[in-house]
């Protein structure tokens, strides 16, 4: 059984954690929120594999050059190792 770890959530921790990680990094919610924290990440100079999202209509056009892949799709195939973060504005979802 594996254990879920906790990320930094300092911005200087993070970029440090991720830095010292292999793990790909991933932005859930394709829309204002998620094109927002991919700007903040690249400042840090950290790269995003892809953003996910429910909604199948965002999928398949990258943004500024990220994939968007839809989660029912991906999900299952991305290594337990990837890091999420959540960039959403539908807070019930």
């Amino acid at each position: 059984m594996s254990s879920i770890n906790r990320i930094p959530s300092s911005p200087t921790n993070f970029q440090k954690y991720v830095q010292a990680s292999d793990s790909k990094i991933y932005i859930f919610g394709a829309d204002i929120a998620g094109k927002i924290m991919l700007k903040i990440m690249r400042a840090k100079g950290i790269d995003i594999e892809g953003f996910i999202d429910n909604n199948k209509n965002k999928c398949g056009i990258p943004i500024d050059g990220v994939p968007v892949l839809h989660a029912n799709a991906v999900l299952a195939s991305i290594s337990k190792t990837a890091i999420f973060l959540i960039a959403s504005t539908y807070i019930a979802d």
